[in-house]
């Protein structure tokens, strides 16, 4: 049995355990965010989101709690079904070491966050699944991206989640993502027209070597992994963007780290099984910043409808600014749904780059 008393705290009615971190203990444990108290929350010169907002109530302040007692720790965070609403911008602590989250609910779309046009921060790695996030009105709903200058190990997963983004705003993202390591799948996207993106991919601005904002940008961009997921985008939309401009969200990161590298290059994309049904782009590498992919794979994805907007001045489902060792077989293109809709020009484009493969997949109605 649990007994409460040396940091430990024990809620009769609900059975749940909450371990105080100032109590000195470092244990595995289960938060349930609703545990956490609602009444105003101080926010410290180590939250990204300081100088932006200093005091937090409500489910944020829950949420933010919750995200503190886990700091440092290989815990899980726990989401009750039902539909939250958030007040202000959150952010799950960088806890350094081991530190290893999980953000969850019950099953899929039964707990759901309103972002209400702010952003829930990960700097640090988190596995995120079965919940739902409405988006609409955030510059950014989900920014993971460490604080530290040294690390660039993102080290997250995002699964059975639900997004609905109807922002129709050109600097709108759902997930930006920042650094290696990341599965996401089995994900639902919904992404309004004209939007940035529904994921982004990122990584950072780096210095020379040896200096204090090194990063390993040549060979450190890898581990990324997309599949199952389905993308309901709409016009101009890419259901995933790698690389491209940022809008900032308001935080304490250096002017250094929230500039996104010019010249990383992602080696070794694994996107397999992904649908794209109703409108835009599936893949597009932007070439605002011309990221390089070396090695990718694509395959088992269908797309359909058309209407994918304009990339480099012409549209097409995956346009790739520039590629070598690119694999995209097995795949399924439909240019067109209707009558009315814009057919793209291409299924496919390599735009630079060699040594990569364009066969064996379907093309009708182009």
């Amino acid at each position: 049995s649990i007994t409460a008393g040396s940091g430990i705290s024990v809620n009769t009615s609900t059975g749940n355990v909450t371990i105080s971190a100032t109590g000195g203990e470092n244990f595995d444990q289960r938060i349930n965010v609703l545990d956490m108290s609602t009444a105003s929350l101080a926010l410290t010169n180590g939250n990204s989101f300081y100088n932006n907002t200093t005091t937090i109530s409500g489910f944020a302040a829950q949420l933010q709690r919750a995200f503190d007692l886990a700091s440092g720790q290989r815990a899980s965070i726990y989401l009750p079904p039902g539909d939250h609403t958030l007040n202000a911008h959150v952010e799950m602590p960088d806890g350094g070491g081991a530190a290893q989250y999980s953000f969850y609910g019950d099953a899929f779309n039964t707990a759901g966050i309103d972002l209400n046009g702010f952003t829930i921060r990960f700097s640090n790695g988190c596995n995120v699944s079965n919940l739902f996030f409405d988006c609409t009105g955030s510059t950014v709903g989900l920014l993971f991206k460490r604080t530290r200058t040294d690390d660039e190990d993102m080290d997250s997963s995002i699964s059975n989640c639900d997004f609905n983004c109807n922002n129709g705003d050109s600097n709108a993202v759902a997930i930006q993502h920042w650094g290696r390591n990341l599965k996401f799948f089995d994900n639902r996207l919904k992404t309004a027209k004209n939007s940035r993106a529904g994921l982004q991919l990122l990584y950072r601005h780096h210095n020379a070597a040896g200096t204090a904002d090194d990063i390993s940008t040549i060979h450190g961009f890898r581990r990324i992994a997309i599949s199952n997921n389905t993308f309901h985008s709409f016009e101009n939309t890419p259901a995933v963007l790698l690389g491209g401009t940022i809008s900032y969200v308001a935080t304490r990161d250096a002017n250094a780290l929230q500039q996104p590298s010019t010249d990383a290059s992602l080696k070794g994309l694994v996107f397999v099984g992904n649908t794209l049904d109703f409108e835009g782009t599936l893949f597009a590498s932007s070439p605002t910043n011309t990221y390089n992919m070396e090695s990718a794979t694509f395959t088992g994805n269908s797309c359909f409808w058309g209407n994918c907007g304009t990339i480099n001045g012409q549209e097409q489902y995956i346009y790739i600014h520039n590629g070598t060792g690119v694999c995209i077989t097995g795949n399924a293109f439909n240019g067109r749904s209707s009558a009315t809709s814009a057919v793209p020009d291409a299924a496919v484009r390599i735009v630079s780059g060699g040594s990569n493969i364009t066969t064996n997949n379907t093309e009708i109605n182009f």
